[in-house]
């Protein structure tokens, strides 16, 4: 079990998410206490980057009692790199939005009632995942669809609000750029929902909302153009031919002033989490 459904484009790479953003799957005491990881569980992590919080996950489960995990993410560098590092977790490279069309999870592969899955996790990857909102409703219907029941989806993801100084500046580069404001506004590559869409949604799509929360959790960003390259990849693509380091220059220094702390000069995005708890009906 390794790939199925390869991405077109792979913005991604370990190395380059571990140096700008390697705080984020740091920040997961309070998503994995709500996991509650026991030894019989099997879980489904989608958007597991790396693999480095699906290891730590793995310590708490036991192969003997029917415990297992596995790791699903659609970036090429990320599945390689978590297979290299650990070796004893089985990765699968497929598009997150397309659930449904992975033979590999299929509930049919079970014998358990229902899905396969006690539970699915993820963390740091729905606000990607639910960008096109088209396959938004049918990606909750693919989780509902893989777990068994009173199976639990688990998340931590962007919410509305979530780095908005960055969201706002690069509109605005590219708008200052030349690109048309709706053109700039449909290039984001997230998708932060609020609270009540994300309650909506679950209940719509046959979840118990059990824990649904936000939390305003700045963080501390050393190198704020790295993170730009890498986290608004998407954005630049739409920056006319030359001039993609002009619009990386603009945003930083468009958010300078909201980010950079007077007393030392430390800069700070600011994240806000959307983090919750569902159980399948």
């Amino acid at each position: 079990m390794s790939t199925t459904n390869p991405p077109k484009k792979d913005h991604w790479t370990a190395q380059a998410y571990n140096s700008t953003a390697a705080f984020v799957p740091k920040l997961t005491t309070t998503v994995t206490s709500y996991l509650d990881p026991q030894p019989s569980d099997r879980i489904l992590d989608i958007g597991c980057g790396d693999g480095e919080l699906t290891s730590q996950i793995s310590t708490r489960l036991d192969a003997s009692q029917g415990g297992s995990i596995l790791g699903v993410d659609s970036s090429i560098s990320f599945i390689q790199t978590a297979k290299e590092r650990y070796p004893h977790i089985p990765f699968l490279l497929h598009d997150a939005t397309l659930l449904d069309t992975c033979k590999d999870l299929s509930p049919s592969s079970s014998s358990r009632e229902g899905g396969p899955w006690d539970k699915i996790f993820s963390n740091a990857a729905m606000h990607w995942i639910l960008r096109p909102p088209q396959t938004r409703r049918k990606f909750f219907e693919s989780c509902h669809s893989l777990l068994r029941p009173s199976g639990t989806l688990v998340f931590e993801q962007g919410g509305h609000g979530n780095v908005s100084e960055i969201l706002t500046a690069s509109i605005a580069a590219l708008t200052h750029h030349g690109v048309p404001l709706e053109t700039a506004r449909e290039a984001s590559p997230w998708f932060f929902p609020s609270k009540d869409w994300m309650r909506r949604m679950l209940e719509e799509t046959g979840f118990e909302v059990v824990e649904l929360e936000t939390e305003y959790r700045p963080s501390r960003v050393e190198d704020v153009e790295g993170w730009v390259r890498l986290m608004c990849a998407e954005f630049l693509e739409f920056a006319p031919e030359g001039t993609k380091e002009s619009v990386v220059r603009e945003i930083c220094e468009l958010v300078d002033a909201a980010i950079t702390r007077e007393e030392d000069g430390s800069t700070w995005l600011g994240y806000l989490r959307l983090r919750g708890v569902a159980r399948k009906k």
